[in-house]
């Protein structure tokens, strides 16, 4: 089971939601922070600088976020992941490397309606994969 960890009221449901499938199921947990580092290889000095700068900062976010996850969990085994790079990639990669027959992601609001929006990324992964996907109700 894969669930992505995101600092939020959602995030936290997708987090208990998960742990509670986890735990009925005895089921192996993978938590994973998805972030976007720049690249340094690039660009002027002052802009390779900005982008280390950057990079560190949201390595820094991504452990932060982790361990938040680590406390909601409790004492439950599971794997702890950073993804770097698209969302839809990092979480296709985590799942195909751990294995997992679900993932959890945190609801998401949209501000179009739904026949004006493009495919969600639950619908994405849907159709990518032989996992199943839950979302978290944040109320739940």
């Amino acid at each position: 089971m894969l669930v992505i960890s995101e600092r939020s009221a959602r995030g936290y449901a997708a987090l208990r939601q998960a742990l509670e499938v986890a735990r009925s199921a005895d089921a192996r947990l993978t938590v994973l922070a998805v972030i976007r580092r720049e690249r340094t290889d690039i660009g002027c000095g002052r802009c390779r600088q900005g982008a280390a700068l950057w990079n560190c900062q949201i390595d820094s976010i991504a452990a932060e976020q982790l361990a938040e996850a680590r406390a909601v969990l409790g004492s439950y085994p599971a794997a702890f992941e950073v993804g770097d790079g698209p969302e839809l990639r990092s979480i296709i990669d985590a799942a195909d490397r751990s294995d997992a027959d679900v993932i959890v992601l945190p609801g998401r609001r949209s501000r179009f309606p739904r026949r004006l929006r493009r495919q969600s990324l639950e619908d994405r992964l849907r159709t990518l994969g032989e996992w199943r996907v839950v979302v978290a109700d944040p109320l739940g």
